[in-house]
């Protein structure tokens, strides 16, 4: 009936020889077990090479049900797929695991903006648990299945999922029971059946089972086996490789593969295939690629490769450019690492265990960090997206290891975070983080963006919230959140107006005000951790004030070298000290800079057009700020500047922990909060100055004293 082409792990795509017996196989037995119903809507979105569109295609007009075919540009992007689905009424939709985490991400709420879709069918990939939990609460009426099957049988097994396979401790969502005419065996080392609950290899037969491989007899006899349990003569069983387990209701659980073999976004991955093709590189003398899951159901290649004698190293952008004209995209490897020579077993063969982990491929380009807040918040959201760290700001998204779906996850995070539409096309068309940003800050007019900043969202401790100083960015906290390890959440709250809109504020009232509405978003209720350097603390220190004023516990609170405000004098020369200040928390150095007669002859204009130079030229400012950006950043400081000469700080109903810079004088600080804070004040010595102390290397012991006192207020609550 039809030839699908599979990977090869010889280098040679296998193409599996369905019959008329196999496909209609299946399409019976879904006729059968979930007929259609009167005024359905199925949809086709599977290219054609993938076995699944059989069901999708004949599914529906063997059965006299409209098909909506929907176009493949709407596959990359959520919204648009969504809105596909709704506009064509679609009932029934198949799609494997990783685009259906992607429409969750896009939409919490999946299952009420697409009622009349009450027919899911996953396919291709396990089903992670936490998916299947969080797909079964978006859309709780709706009938979900697991289907699993291969090029070579088809739809083998399948499980309607509730609510109740999603457990925390099971690999994935269970497989289920053989569909109609096709039987499943688990049997171990010896061909022989493998006890409840025991792992084994498991063998298809039945009328699912194909053919066998065009024009590969030798190859048809090692896989399409004689079926010893079949009553019938001349029966098949196909080995799948796969390992899986029985459950004591006799649902199969998948436990992953018996050989090399991946399923790359559902899609059959042979790593010997691509491994046979990257040899063919003039510049590679051996290569291995392995499959590597960084997060659940989310599966890249990676690809290890040595080089040849006598030729240059190639980068990874020109080997993926080269992989690129030669194999098909699921086959691409993400992630290129460059070895002296591949490790070995014994018996010589490649030692993939001991394959170091892959980290960023490398192009030779240094490392760039974020320069802004902006940078800052597409670099924090690449890392998540590509389960990396230390991506800079010039490094490639997809050679970083960013395919389809991780460019829709990222674009969707993006959008939240910057209020502004990012589409997985503009991410994979400017392909760095410099190059969006310069994009976004085209259309900035229409962000309006939160005020929290996700420094580093992961861990397992309770998030700690820190509030920028005068300069109104959170990026100053990135060094330090870093430094405070994997398991503790950091958020920073940064001034509104640096992103363009809306206005800053002058009223430290108003921002803790404004800053607890945006981190109620994260963590509802308490018990609270905040902190602030400079003018952090204050806005800290009121945050916490209104908390306990509505019975909120704060469990810590830390003031980094915070001290008591001072009020203006009116002078013109204070206009000028706040241009020193903003050079400062630019983090650019004073030394050789302009006269003070000097300064006072450029005024404050004059001023910003230096710093705008001297920021470009030190890499502490992105190519593209111009003098307006610069100004804006500058009138954030002068608000914030305002805003803490005009607050007074009033009593706390709490403790305090007070981290002091050892070079600067302190006369009074500690008595000043001693006498607001109710529950005493810890004082915590750091070595460096205002600035220093929150930057390499000090920031180093600064986060070693700010994580002990974190556990030390743990420890009391």
């Amino acid at each position: 009936a039809y030839v699908t082409y599979t990977s090869g792990s010889t280098g040679r795509p296998k193409g599996v020889v369905g019959t008329h017996r196999n496909a209609h196989n299946r399409l019976a037995w879904l006729w059968r077990e979930h007929p259609p119903r009167p005024g359905e809507v199925w949809s086709h979105k599977t290219a054609l090479g993938f076995v699944d569109s059989n069901l999708e295609i004949f599914g529906a007009l063997g059965a006299g049900v409209p098909l909506a075919v929907l176009p493949e540009a709407v596959l990359r992007d959520p919204e648009a797929l969504t809105e596909s689905l709704r506009a064509a009424r679609c009932t029934r939709l198949v799609l494997v695991p990783s685009l259906l985490r992607a429409l969750l991400d896009a939409y919490p709420d999946l299952g009420a903006r697409l009622p009349e879709l009450t027919l899911w069918i996953t396919s291709g990939e396990r089903l992670p648990p936490d998916l299947l939990r969080r797909f079964r609460q978006s859309a709780p009426g709706a009938t979900l299945l697991n289907l699993y099957g291969t090029s070579e049988v088809i739809d083998a097994t399948c499980q309607v999922v509730t609510g109740e396979d999603a457990a925390a401790d099971a690999p994935s969502a269970p497989i289920g029971l053989p569909i109609d005419n096709v039987r499943a065996h688990v049997l171990d080392a010896g061909m022989r059946p493998a006890p409840v609950g025991v792992a084994g290899e498991l063998y298809v037969a039945g009328d699912g089972v194909a053919r066998g491989y065009h024009g590969r007899p030798e190859l048809t006899a090692e896989r399409f086996l004689p079926d010893p349990f079949a009553t019938g003569p001349g029966a098949r069983m196909y080995r799948t490789g796969d390992r899986a387990r029985r459950r004591e209701d006799g649902a199969l659980e998948y436990l992953g593969r018996a050989d090399t073999q991946a399923k790359v976004r559902g899609h059959r991955v042979e790593p010997g295939e691509v491994e046979a093709v990257l040899r063919e590189h003039p510049g590679i003398g051996d290569a291995a690629v392995v499959a590597r899951e960084d997060a659940p159901g989310e599966v890249r290649l990676a690809a290890y490769v040595t080089p040849r004698e006598g030729a240059g190293t190639p980068t990874a952008r020109t080997l993926r450019s080269w992989a690129a004209e030669r194999l098909p995209e699921p086959l691409i490897p993400t992630v290129w690492v460059h070895l002296e020579r591949l490790p070995l077993l014994p018996n010589g063969k490649v030692d993939r265990r001991a394959l170091p982990v892959a980290a960023a491929s490398d192009d030779g380009a240094g490392y760039v960090p974020p320069r802004d807040t902006l940078e800052m918040r597409l670099v924090h959201v690449w890392e998540g997206v590509l389960g990396r760290r230390m991506v800079g700001v010039r490094d490639s998204f997809v050679e970083l290891g960013g395919d389809s779906i991780a460019a829709i996850r990222a674009a969707l995070r993006l959008s939240r975070l910057t209020g502004a539409r990012v589409s997985p096309s503009l991410l994979l068309a400017e392909q760095t983080v410099e190059g969006l940003a310069a994009a976004l800050r085209r259309g900035a007019a229409e962000a309006s963006p939160s005020p929290l900043v996700p420094l580093h969202a992961a861990g397992s401790r309770p998030p700690l919230f820190l509030v920028h100083a005068l300069g109104g960015s959170a990026i100053a906290y990135l060094p330090l959140a870093g430094h405070l390890g994997p398991e503790q959440p950091v958020y920073g709250l940064q001034s509104p107006g640096l992103d363009g809109a809306p206005e800053p504020v002058p009223d430290i009232a108003a921002m803790a005000g404004e800053y607890l509405e945006a981190v109620r978003e994260v963590q509802p209720r308490g018990p609270y951790r905040l902190g602030g350097w400079s003018m952090g603390g204050l806005v800290a220190w009121e945050m916490a004030r209104r908390l306990r004023a509505r019975g909120e516990t704060v469990e810590f609170l830390a003031l980094v070298d915070t001290l008591p405000s001072e009020p203006h004098t009116g002078n013109p020369a204070d206009d000028l000290s706040e241009v020193a200040s903003f050079a400062l928390h630019l983090g650019l150095s004073l030394d050789g800079g302009p006269t003070a007669a000097e300064a006072r002859a450029l005024g404050v204009e004059g001023c910003l057009v230096r710093l705008l130079d001297g920021g470009r030229a030190a890499g502490l400012l992105p190519p593209e700020t111009d003098l307006p950006e610069l100004r804006r950043r500058f009138d954030v400081l002068r608000a914030n500047h305002a805003a803490v000469r005009a607050y007074r700080p009033g009593p706390l109903d709490a403790a305090v922990t007070l981290f002091l810079a050892e070079d600067e004088e302190h006369a009074g600080t500690a008595a000043f909060w001693g006498g607001l804070a109710a529950g005493g004040v810890e004082i915590r010595c750091v070595p460096g100055d205002h600035f220093t102390l929150v930057r390499e290397p000090r920031v180093r012991t600064l986060a070693a004293e700010l994580a002990a006192a974190l556990d030390g207020a743990r420890a009391r609550g």
